[in-house]
């Protein structure tokens, strides 16, 4: 109970934590606002006047990278001895989309528990589940920046490769079984509750890794689509591109203050789109591509929504089959 106490006795600790990462985003989001807004003479006609063909593949394979990412959380649950539908794990998955606005992100993980659980896993299968994809998708997603890194014509890793190396080491630390079995002993603490988690073997992990990269690369040809309707580009620039949003993911995903990344990954992307692009196009693309990000996570709600009620009618049915088997 030693956490529930500490949260009691210090919770200015906790809020003024809060309003630092809340400050933060709002500052680097209003420096790059002014940017775009003292220098906007400064864009080109594409950028004002865009590809709105391209733009709209870019948001169906954001779209469908989102889904892939659905389908391999699905897998992991399968490894771990549960059953889960498709329809249920692309319902559940795009339903908790929006809980990464939230500060913390921690209703990302709670709601997909909830929901999951509602969907017949059990809880500590689904707690389980939702660890094993948060460690395999931060993991792939530094396995995919150094491979597209190799690729790219430009050096965009620059000074930012020790962060990836070290985010690369410290992932596959992560899954280790022994390294595993602490960090759920640290969620039973924090949580109050008992979580028995079984160890996955390494050719299971490799395989769920190597899975967790499409959606990585799916999301990295649909950046290089979303430049190209906005700026010109050549195709031997996509593994550049490739690496550009994929560090920029990473640095957000880690950058747990900030909601869904924000601030941190426009402020990334455009430090690296300088590389390809003057100051204001980067800042006008960064920016940009979190407007489209947070559509695709709208569509992904509106369609879980709309298979809401058939994941309920899902879960009615396997509480009937527990009925009947008990």
């Amino acid at each position: 109970m030693k956490n529930v106490a500490w949260e009691r006795d210090y919770p200015w600790a906790k809020r003024g934590w809060r309003f630092l990462g809340l400050a933060l985003v709002v500052v680097l989001l209003a420096v790059l606002g002014q940017l775009l807004h003292s220098r906007w003479q400064e864009l080109p006609a594409q950028v004002l006047a865009p590809n709105w063909s391209r733009l709209g593949g870019a948001v169906l394979m954001l779209l469908s990278s989102l889904a892939m990412s659905a389908l391999q959380w699905r897998r992991i649950v399968i490894v771990l001895g549960h059953k889960l539908s498709v329809i249920e794990a692309i319902y559940i998955h795009f339903f908790v989309q929006a809980g990464k606005y939230l500060p913390g992100r921690v209703m990302l993980v709670v709601g997909k528990v909830m929901l999951a659980a509602r969907q017949g896993l059990p809880v500590q299968g689904a707690t389980a589940s939702v660890i094993y994809e948060q460690v395999l998708f931060l993991m792939s997603g530094a396995w995919s920046v150094l491979l597209f890194t190799s690729l790219a014509s430009a050096d965009v890793i620059g000074r930012h490769r020790p962060i990836i190396l070290a985010v690369f080491l410290a992932g596959f630390a992560l899954l280790h079984p022994a390294v595993i079995r602490q960090i759920f002993r640290a969620v039973r603490w924090v949580s109050q509750s008992e979580i028995v988690v079984p160890a996955l073997s390494y050719r299971a992990t490799l395989g769920l890794l190597v899975g967790y990269c499409v959606p990585w690369l799916i999301s990295g040809g649909a950046f290089y689509l979303f430049v190209t309707a906005l700026a010109p580009l050549g195709l031997r620039l996509l593994p550049d591109m490739a690496a550009v949003v994929g560090l920029a993911g990473v640095l957000g995903l880690v950058s747990v203050f900030a909601p869904a990344g924000l601030g941190v990954r426009e402020a990334v992307l455009t430090a690296l789109l300088s590389v390809y692009f003057s100051l204001p196009v980067g800042v006008a693309i960064a920016l940009a591509f979190r407007l489209a990000t947070t559509l695709v996570d709208g569509i992904a709600l509106l369609c879980a929504i709309g298979l809401q009620p058939q994941c309920h009618r899902l879960a009615r049915v396997a509480d009937r089959g527990d009925e009947h088997t008990s």
